[in-house]
Order: structure tokens, then C-alpha cells, then sequence
């Protein structure tokens, strides 16, 4: 066997891309096992954190970053996030330069969309990838970077490490609030907190992320929704409220949410049509077809 085949390349390892004149950095999640979701301990877990084990027989590459607005321009004339100069929060980041603040606002379509364009781009030239989102469980395995805790770092959420609303504090000794505590109110430039055990910046805070799946439909996964049904919502809405196809999860948490939000765990789930001033993407990176 070779040396750095995909069987022997080391967690962590660096592939870039460049697209345009635009630079991707990605990171090497490798082949191996995790147990996703959250044991009933865990502080603010939701029903829908179903532990189970996950194999990946392959490893993949995945962006270090969440996409930024340089990066989203690549096929876009309008940039539509609300942090920037243009943008509905503009007098939040009034001076400064948000390239390389995460991009949001933009819906899980319009993520895929991107995926999409930036893939054309790639085959242009002669690159043998394409640009998707990563699974529900491939974020999660990446996030964890083999720890098990709700942060990589441990159980306590930490101002140092993730942008988060800090007035709500967690952690097994955290007060229920500290209106003292840091609060951004905005995204930061990615890579402004220390990145995971892979070299993973801010899967934690900073900006939500979209993930490829939809939440399964309540006739599909009827556990999945324990939490609503235990809040008395009737079977017939879940039902409803949860249709096939129209449901897209989203992993991390934000600047904007309380850092039990941001836990390994976490998922979210809306509409896929949404967008959302604190929910971005980040991307994986798959094999193409050969040409014909």
C-alpha cells in the first residue's frame, strides 16, 4: 500500500483547491466509527439525539471552514448576506471587511444551488470533484474529531472557543444565566476560534449548518419526534408539520444561540425554503464520474 492512499492518510490531512482565484481548504475526516447522537445525560439533550452507531468505510474531505461570503460570490452577482455592507445588519459590521465572515442568509437551495455552480466550475477545470453538502452524519464525525463530550473540548461551553450567546452559560456547574457575558451579536471572520483535533474550525457557534438530509417524515421515524409528542402535540399535526421532502436539518449552532445549541449533538430542522440570518453551509468534497 502506498504511502497517504485514502486508507493511510492521516486525520487532519490538507487538500486545496483553487477555483477562480478563490481558495478552498479542506480537511481529511478518516475512515473509522463513531457513536452519533447523545446518551440521556447530557445536559439539554433532545429526544431526537438517538444514539447509534455509525461506520464510515471511507474516508472524505470536508471544507475547514463554513463557506464564506468570497467564497459564495463565485456565483452570485448580489451578495446576499445580512452581514455585510449591503445587508439588513450592516451597521453591525460597520468598517469591516466580511469576506471571510461566514455566508448566511441563504436557504438549503440555495446551498445546494451553489454546490451545483461551484461543481461546473470544478469540471471546467479539469478538477475530478464536485461540491456537496455533507450528510447528518458526516457532520457530526467530523465535528467530534473522535471525542464523545458535547464540545470537542469538553463539556463546558467556553468564550474562547466558540461564538455563542454567552449570557446563557452551559456546563454541569454553569449559572442559568450571566447577563455579563460575552455576546457578539454578529458572525466572526471563520477560523477566529482554535479548530478541532482535525483541523476543523467552528463547527461549534459562529454559524449554523445546513446538512444534506431531511428530517425524516413523523410516518417514517415516529421516534424521532418523542419530544413532540411528549409535549402534547397531537399526531395528526406532527404529521402535518413534518412532511416528506420538506425538512432539511441543520448542526451547529450560532452566534445568535445559547451554546447548548451549538453541542456535537444538537440538530435543528426547518423548512428548506428558509433563510435564516445565522444558518450557512460548509461542503464536502466527493469523486466525479469519469467523463465519457
Amino acid at each position: 500500500m502506498s504511502e497517504n492512499t485514502p486508507e493511510t492518510r492521516p486525520a487532519g490531512a490538507v487538500k486545496t483547491l483553487v477555483v477562480e482565484d478563490v481558495a478552498f481548504s479542506f480537511r481529511w475526516a478518516p475512515p473509522g466509527k463513531f457513536t452519533m447522537g447523545s446518551p440521556e445525560t447530557e445536559l439539554e439533550r433532545n429526544l431526537n439525539e438517538i444514539l447509534r452507531d455509525v461506520t464510515f468505510e471511507s474516508g472524505f474531505w470536508i471544507l475547514a471552514t463554513p463557506v464564506t461570503q468570497r467564497q459564495f460570490m463565485l456565483t452570485q452577482k448580489r451578495n446576499p448576506a445580512a452581514f455585510c455592507s449591503t445587508g439588513s445588519f450592516r451597521r453591525r459590521v460597520v468598517g469591516l471587511d466580511t469576506s471571510d465572515f461566514p455566508i448566511e442568509n441563504v436557504s438549503w437551495d440555495a446551498a445546494k444551488t451553489y454546490c451545483l455552480k461551484t461543481s461546473q466550475k470544478l469540471r471546467k477545470s479539469k478538477e475530478p470533484f464536485y461540491f456537496d453538502l455533507p450528510t447528518d452524519e458526516e457532520w457530526e464525525y467530523a465535528c467530534r474529531a473522535g471525542t464523545s463530550t458535547p464540545f470537542f473540548w469538553g463539556d463546558a461551553w467556553s468564550p474562547d472557543k466558540a461564538n455563542c450567546d454567552g449570557q446563557y452559560p452551559y456546563g454541569p456547574k454553569a449559572p442559568s444565566v450571566d447577563f455579563n457575558a460575552v455576546r457578539l451579536e454578529r458572525p466572526t471572520p471563520v477560523g477566529s476560534y482554535p479548530p478541532n483535533a482535525w483541523g476543523i474550525y467552528d463547527m461549534h457557534g459562529n454559524i449554523s449548518e445546513w446538512v444534506a438530509d431531511w428530517y425524516p417524515a413523523y410516518e417514517d421515524c415516529p421516534e424521532m419526534f418523542a419530544q413532540e409528542r411528549e409535549d402534547g402535540i397531537s399526531e395528526e399535526s406532527l404529521a402535518e408539520d413534518f412532511p416528506r421532502e420538506t425538512c432539511r436539518i441543520y448542526r451547529g449552532g450560532s452566534w445568535y444561540d445559547s451554546p447548548w445549541f451549538a453541542r456535537s449533538a444538537q440538530r435543528g430542522v426547518t423548512i428548506n425554503s428558509l433563510k435564516g440570518w445565522d444558518i450557512g453551509f460548509r461542503v464536502v468534497l466527493r469523486d466525479a464520474a469519469p467523463s465519457k
